[in-house]
């Protein structure tokens, strides 16, 4: 009985903790979600997920890290989106 109302307590207080969420579409056409406190930390945490599925991508398709001019387009490309 302790754990269930322990859970309960968690769920509740994490969907407390994510008060915001972006959304945006990724590099393959699928849907990138942040979630934070505020607009603006939901916004950052999908622009690194952003990032970090390109950076991925990238290394996956030419078995190398990204140069260093890739990754500033990879950024300016994450950060210059909006929310839907």
């Amino acid at each position: 009985m302790t754990k269930i109302i322990l859970s309960l307590t968690l769920i509740s207080a994490g969907q407390l903790l994510f008060a915001a969420e972006c959304k945006f579409v990724g590099s393959n056409a699928n849907a990138i979600v942040g979630s934070g406190q505020d607009e603006s930390a939901a916004f950052q945490d999908a622009a690194i997920k952003c990032f970090d599925e390109l950076a991925t991508n990238f290394t996956r398709t030419h078995h190398i890290h990204p140069p260093e001019d890739r990754i500033l387009d990879f950024i300016d490309s994450c950060v210059n989106r909006s929310c839907e």
